[in-house]
């Protein structure tokens, strides 16, 4: 079967702990970015986001044009970035963020809705 693409050599608890991580790559720790209007400023943005993610007992590191933040939840840490785009528009800033660590179950826009909740 695996012969073709000479791996006939591995044992197949070897292909399984392969073919998992190879999984764990591509699903959990897999990027990926969306978009967020804050209503208000850069720097109330970080203010707010700051001390919501430490009241959940995780880390903000940042200022009022990028950042990172981590933090730990029942199932698994979620890890990221984010990147004020732009001066505010009207009442809104447009900031973008990037999950670079999630757990598997947990999908991006999850986490979406969750971050957009706390605005």
């Amino acid at each position: 079967m695996l012969s073709h693409v000479g791996m006939t050599n591995f044992p197949a608890w070897f292909l399984c702990i392969e073919a998992f991580r190879i999984l764990y790559q591509i699903f959990v720790k897999a990027m990926s970015s969306f978009t967020i209007n804050f209503p208000g400023t850069p720097s109330q943005f970080t203010v707010k986001a700051s001390s919501a993610i430490g009241q959940k007992g995780g880390q903000f590191t940042g200022d009022s044009s990028k950042g990172t933040f981590r933090i730990k939840t029942a199932i698994g840490g979620v890890e990221g970035s984010y990147e004020v785009l732009g001066p505010p528009s009207g009442n809104t800033t447009p900031i973008q963020v990037t999950i670079t660590k999630k757990p598997l179950i947990v999908s991006t826009n999850q986490i979406k809705e969750a971050i957009s909740d706390f605005f």
